[in-house]
């Protein structure tokens, strides 16, 4: 995590996806608190989105409509969907980690190659 928060210097902050409660692909909101992680906002099922902000004036981000409403009108960009079936391909599980955008496509490229 020191690593991750020393890559974000010069940006807004940091954001992370975790639960209201625990959930095993998840990593449990109480390890992000300890690095000073603040909840900024909610979906459902159980979801929170949290952020450590490396600016005190950044605006705090926020789930889109369409994770609330489930649909999806806008297919640019990156999706992460929800299920209660793993969505990888002949059970093959990606690993959940923070990483920056810059190393998150260069994973997503690798992975989808």
């Amino acid at each position: 995590m020191e690593e991750c928060i020393k890559d974000s210097e010069g940006t807004n902050g940091l954001v992370v996806v975790s639960g209201k409660k625990n959930m095993p692909w998840l990593t449990p909101k109480k390890f992000y608190h300890k690095f000073g992680f603040e909840t900024c906002d909610e979906a459902p099922p159980a979801f929170e989105l949290l952020v450590k902000k490396n600016k005190k004036d950044a605006p705090d981000p926020r789930f889109r409509d369409v994770v609330r409403s489930g649909t999806i009108d806008d297919k640019e960009g990156v999706v992460i969907m929800y299920s209660q079936q793993c969505p990888c391909p002949n059970g093959q599980f990606l690993s959940y980690e923070i990483m920056t955008a810059r190393r998150f496509e260069k994973e997503l490229r690798q992975r989808m190659d």
